[in-house]
């Protein structure tokens, strides 16, 4: 995955967590980034989406209600 955009995956709530422990324990060299929490919460996480070039994640993972909230970031990134 590294050297191509990054990758956006969409998941219930419920199995939020698992995503992110499936990834690091059977792909631990995908950097993933968890886009989920308060409105303050995620304005730091956006800063560090808008960053794109200097990126340190490989896949996003977040809930639908999160990509519905914060369609506006995440529909300026070029996903893969």
């Amino acid at each position: 995955m590294n050297g191509r955009g990054p990758h956006l995956i969409l998941v219930p709530l419920s199995t939020l967590g698992h995503w992110m422990s499936e990834f690091h324990r059977f792909c631990p060299s995908i950097r993933t980034f968890r886009l989920h929490g308060s409105k303050e919460e995620r304005e730091l996480m956006l800063k560090m989406i808008r960053r794109g070039s200097d990126r340190e994640w490989d896949v996003l993972i977040t809930t639908y209600e999160m990509a519905i909230i914060e369609k506006g970031t995440l529909g300026r990134v070029k996903w893969e």
